[in-house]
């Protein structure tokens, strides 16, 4: 009987999408224009912050360089990566940590006026200090059908990455990111998952993978015919303290893990510890088995 419980279970666990504690919480897209300053706030379709979540910004701009990316009393003045691009302009990553909730706007400014193409994204469940793990960039030459960001090795099971791809072209193009990766979308960003510089014709496209094991990885796609340059970073997910679901313990009780201690059915097949970052486990409340 129990097994044909457990066997029910997995079934359905295949069925619905897995709950994790990473996730998008927003995602905003802005064609700035010619400016020193770019402010994305409720206007451009930002919403208030949830507290501790981190900001990652995907930023194309015109020369000079980036001062800071700003949220709330949050801020970089560090890019994650940066390269310049080819066909011109510049390219990079910018992430913000451990931000306070409520924040209803978000900037980044430049040493001079530039024009600037920004992707925001806001990301929950990543550690709230020094969550960078990897970064890399390459400028394409010409006459491509592909990016390719150039590899990155991660030193931690549980990471999201973030990458983008960038071109000067004079309209929109379709882009097709490589099995794994998932355009952004949100106000702002077209199917394709970017933003067009429509004074320039430049664009930026962003993309996101979830990653739960150690390994080399590249932000990689196809596009038509042109000039491409690509990035990714990867930032760690949080890990210890209780999780957030309930699980079915060992002991035929429903309880909250504590991260380090206790047996609950696992998604493996057997029962596991979890550690409220990786190991997946039952969770009757949510119907799914979850991370965290």
């Amino acid at each position: 009987m129990m097994r044909k419980y457990f066997l029910a279970l997995i079934a359905a666990a295949i069925l619905a999408p897995q709950v994790g504690r990473c996730a998008v919480l927003q995602a905003v897209g802005f064609d700035c224009g010619h400016v020193t300053t770019c402010t994305i706030g409720s206007g451009q379709g930002w919403s208030a912050t949830t507290a501790n979540s981190t900001v990652v910004f995907l930023i194309a701009y015109g020369g000079g360089t980036i001062s800071n990316a700003t949220v709330g009393a949050n801020s970089s003045t560090t890019a994650d990566k940066n390269i310049a691009g080819g066909g011109g302009g510049n390219i990079a990553i910018f992430s913000v940590h451990g931000i306070a909730g409520g924040v209803t706007s978000v900037s980044v400014t430049l040493s001079a006026t530039e024009w600037v193409c920004v992707i925001v994204a806001e990301e929950s469940g990543l550690s709230t200090s020094a969550n960078l793990d990897q970064a890399n960039a390459t400028a394409g030459a010409g006459g491509q059908i592909t990016w390719n960001s150039g590899n990155v090795t991660t030193t931690q099971a549980s990471e999201v990455a973030y990458g983008y791809a960038y071109y000067p072209a004079s309209t929109t193009q379709t882009m097709t990111p490589d099995a794994g990766w998932s355009k952004l979308s949100g106000t702002g960003i077209d199917a394709n998952g970017g933003v067009f510089e429509t004074t320039d014709g430049l664009a930026i496209y962003g993309v996101r993978q979830v990653l739960s094991s150690t390994g080399t990885y590249a932000n990689s796609g196809t596009a038509p015919n042109g000039q491409y340059t690509a990035g990714i970073a990867t930032y760690k997910v949080a890990s210890g303290g209780s999780c957030t679901h309930s699980g079915q313990a060992k002991n035929g009780s429903v309880s909250v893990p504590n991260g380090s201690t206790g047996s609950y059915w696992g998604k493996s097949g057997g029962w596991v510890t979890p550690d409220c970052s990786t190991v997946q486990y039952w969770s009757p409340a949510a119907g799914n088995f979850v991370v965290n």
